[in-house]
């Protein structure tokens, strides 16, 4: 379930985003089924403020870049040379290739859920 905090507009961000850091397409990142569960435990489970700037700034640089270009340097500019949401960003890109975020399992927990 998602989270109402942070909305399904914001789903709508974190796909493209994380589409954009690990190089994986937005398909893909689908067809592994675990979006709207990774989406989910952020919402609960990382610093809401943080996490909040980070899809706002993003759902922004998604919004205004033109190319590819300006999207890849809207995206070093604003996410990575910003502590707070280069942190998250890191975070976001092994949760995809490791399926963790901070040490926890959360494909394993995914599934756990699933079949619960």
């Amino acid at each position: 379930m998602i989270n109402t905090t942070f909305g399904n507009d914001y789903f709508e961000v974190f796909l493209p985003i994380s589409a954009e850091l690990t190089g994986f397409t937005i398909h893909e990142l689908q067809a592994a089924g675990q979006a709207e569960n990774y989406y989910a435990y952020l919402t609960e489970h990382s610093d809401a403020a943080a996490f909040s700037e980070f899809l706002s700034v993003s759902k922004n640089i998604l919004d205004t870049s033109s190319n590819k270009n300006q999207l890849k340097n809207a995206m070093v500019s604003r996410i990575v040379m910003n502590p707070v949401l280069s942190d998250i960003a890191s975070k976001i890109i092994r949760l995809w290739y490791l399926g963790t975020w901070d040490g926890i399992d959360i494909s394993e927990l995914s599934a756990q859920e699933v079949w619960a």
